[in-house]
Formats: C-alpha cells, sequence, structure tokens
C-alpha cells in the first residue's frame, strides 16, 4: 500500500463502521478467517475476536511492523475468508496506489472469499486533499466502485459497503 502523502494521522481508535455494516447484513460468522487491510489501531480483528469469534489479523505498512505484516501475508494468502478495508481507500491519493491495495486484498483472499470496503467520504465534495490528519479524497463510497471493479468485477454497493468476491481465475 503506497501512497505519497502519509495518512497514518486519520486512523481512529475506534470501531469502524465496517463491523456494524457487516453485522446487519449478517455477514460475521463463527469460524471466519480474514484480513484488516489497513488496520489502524488494530480495533477490528480484536472485536470479531471477543464478539463474533472470528479469526482476524491486521496488516498495515504505517501501522505494524514489516515483520508483522510479513507474517499476516505468509499466514493468510490465499487463506481468507474476507478481507476489510475500511476508510483505506480514502487515505491513498493516487488511482494506482488504491489499485495496487486492492491487488493485495485480493491475494489474501481464497477462491469465494469476500472483500467488504467502506470509505470516509467527508463532505462528499469529490475535491481531494491534505488534511490537517492526513489525505482525504472526500469521494462518496460509489465512486470506488468502478475502481474496485478493475479489481474485483462483480463489486455492487450494498448496505453502506462495497461488497465483492475472488472469482477463480
Amino acid at each position: 500500500m503506497k501512497q505519497a502523502v502519509n495518512s497514518k494521522g486519520t486512523a481512529r481508535n475506534q470501531i469502524p463502521a465496517i463491523y456494524n455494516r457487516a453485522k446487519r447484513a449478517k455477514f460475521w460468522r463463527a469460524g471466519l478467517r480474514g484480513v484488516d487491510l489497513g488496520c489502524g489501531y488494530d480495533r477490528l480483528s480484536q472485536h470479531l475476536h471477543d464478539r463474533e469469534n472470528v479469526f482476524c489479523l491486521g496488516y498495515d505498512p504505517e501501522w505494524k511492523s514489516a515483520d508483522h505484516n510479513n507474517h499476516v501475508y505468509f499466514q493468510m494468502f490465499e487463506n481468507s475468508d474476507f478481507v476489510t478495508l475500511s476508510n483505506v481507500l480514502n487515505v491513498i491519493d493516487s488511482q494506482a496506489a488504491r489499485e495496487e491495495t486492492l491487488s493485495l486484498a485480493k491475494s489474501f483472499l481464497k477462491e469465494g472469499g469476500t472483500l467488504l470496503v467502506t470509505v470516509y467520504e467527508g463532505d462528499k465534495d469529490g475535491r481531494s486533499r491534505e488534511t490537517r490528519d492526513g489525505w482525504q479524497e472526500h469521494r462518496r463510497l460509489r465512486d470506488y466502485l468502478a475502481e474496485v471493479r478493475r479489481v474485483f468485477p462483480g463489486a455492487k454497493t450494498k448496505g453502506g459497503m462495497i461488497v465483492a468476491t475472488k472469482e477463480a481465475e
């Protein structure tokens, strides 16, 4: 996940909204295995373990060590039932870097695995810019759908998320 602007300051020490959105969609089931890509403070992984009996590892080049991220990569490569990208695409300042992040997400998923994406829409004006905390795209969720479909052609918006499945290649 490369980006020219550091957006480490955009992370919040809270359970991300993706948890409740996926819960409303009845996505969480005991025994699932996944990766929270761009985990920041890594609150989602622990919450999923404690509340849903779901195994989830956080991966984040800005918040986790290279050793930690390598461990997650080799443990979860093509072995994940799900990958979450919660408020990640909106803090990456280039389309190429967002596509690289989506490709990394795909590499974690096993065939039939699910990508779940949420974004912070900011003021929704679509004027991308540096903020006091870091880069923000200020785009609506649906505005990311075309980019997600470059990597996950069947991606759809549903329940305040972009949801996609890794198809057989």
